[in-house]
C-alpha cells in the first residue's frame, strides 16, 4: 500500500512557501515600481529646474550686456557733461556782458 499523506503534506508546504514567496515578490515589485516612479518624478523636477536655471542665466546674460552698454554710454556722456558745463558757463558770462556790448555797439552806431 502506498501512502500519499506525507507527499501531500510536502506539496502543501511547498505550495504555501511558493505562495509566500510570490506575495513577497509582488510586494518587492510594488516597492520597486514606487521607487521608479519617485525617481522619474525627481528627474522631471530636475529637468524643470535645469530649464528654469537656463532661462535665468540667459536673462542674466542679457541684463549684464545691457548694463555694460549703459555703463559705456554714461562714461561717454561724462565728457559731454564737462563740455556742456563749460558751454553753459561761457553763455552765462556772455549773457552778463550782453547789455554792455549793446551799449558799446550803440555808441559806435551813433
Amino acid at each position: 500500500m502506498v501512502e500519499f499523506k506525507p507527499l501531500e503534506e510536502k506539496k502543501n508546504n511547498a505550495t504555501a512557501r511558493a505562495d509566500q514567496a510570490t506575495a513577497e515578490l509582488n510586494e518587492a515589485l510594488d516597492k520597486k515600481k514606487k521607487a521608479e516612479d519617485f525617481v522619474a518624478d525627481l528627474q522631471a523636477q530636475l529637468k524643470e529646474a535645469q530649464e528654469k536655471l537656463k532661462k535665468v542665466e540667459d536673462e542674466c546674460a542679457k541684463l549684464s550686456y545691457k548694463q555694460d552698454l549703459a555703463t559705456r554710454l554714461i562714461d561717454g556722456l561724462k565728457d559731454e557733461y564737462v563740455r556742456w558745463k563749460g558751454n553753459v558757463e561761457n553763455l552765462g558770462q556772455m549773457m552778463s556782458q550782453v547789455v554792455g556790448i549793446n551799449l558799446i555797439s550803440a555808441g559806435f552806431v551813433s
